[in-house]
């Protein structure tokens, strides 16, 4: 039960850093394009 739950807890981590670093991409990329 312990074990599921620090696995359940590093997947969420490392889901919820995946879709900042994704969102940061998104607006940096729309910032180059109004740059440009």
């Amino acid at each position: 039960m312990n074990e599921v739950q620090q696995i359940t807890l590093i997947l969420s981590t490392m889901a919820s850093r995946m879709f900042m670093a994704g969102y940061l991409m998104e607006v940096l990329l729309n910032l180059v394009d109004i740059k440009i």
